[in-house]
């Protein structure tokens, strides 16, 4: 039981570790900007297309914020929904936009992972790699 424990904490202390190593990619950094911009610009730009009246749901900027960060991270609560054309059609984009924005933030993630574990010596495609190693070079031949 406690092996196990000592096991899991190592786990997600690689993890941790992994994730603040993505921090120092600029991708990684540019991605997380470009997700806090996305949000920001479409809960202005919903906030413009149905606040003001035109939507009893949207009662002010957070109403529009909340929308946003709902809608691109793919949970939609379904509380507050788009009542005009323009709205629903920046929602579709929201929903666009979140997936290809997830998607991009867990291959960095990942890729981070992968190189820690690498670095660190775990995992079977260490052992794999070692074994699958041929001892000779194989020799192409013809036809005769």
């Amino acid at each position: 039981m406690i092996r196990s424990l000592a096991k899991h904490h190592h786990l997600m202390w690689s993890y941790l570790k992994g994730l603040l190593l993505c921090f120092r990619r600029p991708v990684f950094v540019f991605l997380v900007f470009l997700s806090a911009t996305i949000i920001s610009v479409c809960a202005l730009a919903f906030y413009a297309l149905e606040g003001g009246g035109i939507n009893s749901s949207v009662r002010g900027l957070l109403d529009a914020f909340y929308f946003s960060v709902t809608t691109i991270c793919g949970v939609g609560y379904g509380d507050i929904t788009p009542v005009t054309p323009l709205g629903r059609i920046l929602a579709m984009a929201m929903m666009l936009l979140g997936t290809a924005v997830f998607v991009s933030l867990t291959a960095v993630l990942s890729t981070s992972l992968m190189e820690l574990e690498m670095e660190l010596g775990h995992g079977s495609w260490r052992k794999r790699e070692k074994d699958n190693t041929p001892k000779t070079t194989p020799t192409i031949r013809g036809p005769h």
